[in-house]
């Protein structure tokens, strides 16, 4: 996982107010790749079509029509995953931090 090289650059200043803030709660943010080719993504297109998923933390969501311009086969996107001082996820609860 690469980020921008400007600290100046607008996706570097959220995401540092975003780790300070969980680094302020005793929380940790981990940053993966979320890269995928526009074959895999048409995979998952085919096999979920038309059908709500619960990802397991409470959040529904649709896998999305398969174009090349895409943030995942384009290498824009990320995962992250955000976990208390125990290493508990607190991934799809309601943070609400960033007031």
């Amino acid at each position: 996982m690469s980020w921008p090289s400007d600290p100046n650059a607008p996706i570097n200043i959220a995401k540092k107010k975003f780790d300070d803030e969980c680094a302020d709660k005793g929380w940790k943010i981990t940053y993966t790749d979320a890269y995928r080719p526009q074959i895999v993504q048409a995979h998952f297109y085919e096999i979920y079509i038309g059908k709500i998923s619960n990802d397991g933390h409470g959040n529904l969501y649709e896998v999305a029509y398969p174009r090349a311009t895409d943030d995942h086969n384009t290498g824009k996107a990320f995962d992250a995953l955000v976990t208390d001082k125990n290493g508990n996820s607190l991934n799809g609860k309601n943070l609400s931090i960033l007031n």
